[in-house]
């Protein structure tokens, strides 16, 4: 991210739906940009991990099976 220029960074902003992000420094739209970036990593491992007990829910497939 070092390398965008403070445009580019703020554009990346918008396209997130940040706040407040015009008067912010370079440094700090990077440190912004990245630690959302981390948040939305971590709920995406935690929302995948949800999904996969979904779908490898033994007790809803063996419930499925007893009504067929």
């Amino acid at each position: 991210m070092n390398n965008k220029t403070v445009k580019e960074l703020k554009k990346a902003a918008k396209d997130q739906g940040m706040c407040g992000y015009s008067k912010l420094t370079k440094a700090e739209l990077i440190a912004r940009l990245s630690r959302r970036n981390d948040m939305d990593s971590d709920h995406d491992v935690w929302e995948n991990a949800r999904e996969d007990a979904r779908d490898n829910d033994v007790w809803e497939n063996a419930r499925e099976d007893t009504r067929a």
